[in-house]
């Protein structure tokens, strides 16, 4: 088709009128008007002026990495090539990205390994594919697209749904057979206000922001604690939600998907997982705080997600829709009550792996026979290190300073403490082993000061708090845990104290026989 040439824009401005100085008036903000040169109106220009700089400058160009050595540099120079003085024009952000792999191999149809949108869409849904694509990586290497890991993908959201399901007791039969009826006998103003009422109803929801122990069914009731009292456990948990809604916001701004499913899904997720772990018969999960934990979920992921987060979030506020909520705001997160769960839950792991351990060792140690499991158990805590093991700490902080803050390679560590005069013979064996222990802890950390290991919680008093946990953890019927300034000998278990540090503790297992 031929344009015709007298098919202007709506300012009808002929191309013979765009000079080098009407240009310039548009383009840089210190010209003033060339009254003198253009029959242009003022107000015209003025108008295409402000369309510019409402335009200007480029938040963000996203391209691919092929495109680094040409197209996104010349885009630079030509920037400022043009605007010298005005850096404030300049585009804020380029976003390079790799291509796309298919499990692990290039997509070509020749091999016939590729897969159209319509095919994956079907296969995975729109959400599951958006999930997965998030998940694949956001770096300037190719990410990969793994079909297993989209099948993995949709059976977690899936998971998630029944969960949600389950814990508010939703019946969705009941719901479809409803609205059916409702449908058959009342006009549609009518039946979609007498639905959503007999939704809410149904699911025992208000359709306040206020939550009272009259929304909860008895068995809500019997499952849940419904008071407003929280307990460590909760505070935990909600620590951990504020601290993802934190993390999940600062990845999306960065454009970060897969750092977003991290911290907005697979540690929330975590973190469930630990709030029920954790919550015994006696300390049920709180329900105000899991109705609001799966708001939050379902907001935080709604942007990777929309369809299925919209159908979780319509469980909760029937009648409305995800797309009018609000971005949560992250309240307080206490480290220190984070720091304390995660080291409960690493050192019951721990435990678990050490008293599997024990019952093999146990078992070959005899003759045949079924496995023998302890019955108690004893965990050894200490809050400072032994003096060996301080002096080895003060060695390698003045190693950083000396070795432009960073520490030697371990053979160069090796050659630096042996033959110490200042650390016992006995200690020999013990000592490379926990200089690499020290480094490893550093190099993860980045902060020469965590070779202090100063805990943001009491050790002691975590364990003691939760012993009733890891007795449940471990199947023991009884666990003392005993505080020690690190003497080589326990005379009670004939235990070896030397392993114990500040965050590792000990634990010691045998097998009481009853008297019953």
């Amino acid at each position: 088709m031929r344009f015709s040439r007298f098919m202007y824009g709506p300012a009808n401005i002929l191309p013979s009128q765009l000079t080098i100085e009407v240009w310039d008036y548009i383009f840089f903000p210190e010209k003033s008007y060339p009254s003198s040169t253009t029959d242009i109106s003022h107000a015209t220009l003025d108008r295409l002026r402000n369309e510019f700089q409402y335009w200007y400058p480029v938040d963000l160009r996203s391209s691919g990495k092929d495109l680094i050595p040409n197209h996104l540099t010349y885009s630079i120079y030509n920037h400022t090539a043009i605007w010298p003085n005005h850096p404030e024009l300049w585009p804020r952000a380029f976003r390079a990205n790799g291509h796309l792999l298919l499990n692990s191999e290039k997509m070509s149809k020749s091999t016939g390994n590729f897969l159209t949108l319509v095919q994956a869409i079907e296969t995975f849904s729109a959400d599951g594919m958006r999930f997965t694509l998030a998940d694949a990586g956001d770096s300037i290497e190719d990410a990969n697209f793994e079909v297993e890991m989209a099948e993995a993908q949709l059976l977690r959201l899936y998971t998630f749904i029944e969960w949600v399901k389950e814990v508010l007791n939703i019946n969705l039969v009941d719901i479809e057979e409803e609205n059916e009826r409702r449908i058959s006998s009342e006009d549609n103003t009518t039946m979609i206000s007498s639905v959503i009422n007999w939704i809410q109803d149904k699911l025992h929801l208000s359709t306040s922001s206020d939550n009272t122990n009259g929304e909860f069914t008895k068995q809500q009731k019997t499952n849940y604690r419904t008071d407003t009292k929280y307990n460590y456990y909760d505070h935990v948990f909600e620590s951990e939600i504020n601290h993802a809604i934190q993390l999940t916001e600062e990845s999306y701004e960065k454009m970060l998907y897969k750092d977003v499913l991290k911290y907005g899904f697979f540690q929330l997720q975590i973190a469930r997982d630990n709030y029920r772990e954790l919550c015994s018969e006696s300390e049920q999960m709180n329900l105000h705080l899991i109705k609001w934990f799966i708001e939050i979920q379902a907001i935080l992921l709604s942007p990777i997600c929309p369809h299925i987060c919209d159908y979780v979030y319509q469980f909760l506020h029937p009648g409305t829709t995800i797309m009018n909520a609000k971005w949560p705001t992250a309240g307080k997160v206490d480290q220190s009550l984070i720091h304390s769960c995660h080291y409960l839950m690493n050192t019951s792991h721990d435990f678990r792996i050490r008293l599997k351990s024990h019952i093999t060792q146990q078992t070959s140690a005899k003759s045949k026979g079924a496995k023998t499991q302890p019955t108690h158990a004893t965990i050894f805590v200490t809050r400072s290190y032994p003096s060996w093991q301080i002096f080895v700490i003060n060695e390698l902080k003045q190693l950083f300073l000396l070795n432009n803050q960073s520490l030697p390679d371990s053979k160069q560590l090796a050659v630096h403490f042996k033959d110490r005069p200042e650390i016992d013979k006995k200690y020999q064996k013990k000592l490379m082993p926990f200089v690499i222990y020290l480094k490893d802890l550093f190099e993860k950390s980045g902060d020469i000061t965590s070779l202090d290991r100063h805990l943001l919680f009491d050790e002691y008093q975590i364990l003691q708090f939760n012993q009733g946990y890891l007795q449940r953890s471990l199947n023991l019927e009884k666990i003392d845990i005993r505080l020690t300034d690190g003497n080589d000998i326990d005379t009670t278990t004939l235990s070896n104290l030397d392993d114990i540090l500040p965050g590792k503790p000990l634990v010691y297992f045998r097998l009481e026989t009853s008297v019953l």
